[in-house]
């Protein structure tokens, strides 16, 4: 996923935080295989906070307001349902809903 993400974001971008959402995950280091999770990263570092619900629609009203959404490309991990960022400079924006 490391890799996938700094091929998406450019290198000369803002910091960029990142939510990247699972389905039923079951290999390390997410072992959830009941729910539904989101993993935080910022830039190309992942973090140790993740979301977590037993829906899908549980899940994603637990996200941040204000981020764009990426559909799963073909070279994520087969788990990975969509990737929400939001860049630094977009806090300052005014926030919409997702």
């Amino acid at each position: 996923m490391r890799r996938v993400l700094r091929a998406w974001l450019k290198p000369t971008s803002p910091v960029t935080t990142t939510w990247v959402v699972y389905d039923h995950p079951s290999k390390p280091p997410l072992i959830y295989p009941d729910l539904f999770v989101a993993a935080k990263w910022i830039g190309t570092t992942p973090t140790n906070d993740v979301l977590t619900g037993g829906t899908y629609r549980e899940l994603r009203l637990k996200l941040p307001v204000g981020m764009t959404r990426r559909d799963r490309q073909s070279e994520d991990d087969p788990d990975v349902v969509e990737v929400w960022s939001q860049h630094a400079a977009a806090a300052d924006r005014p926030r919409e809903k997702h």
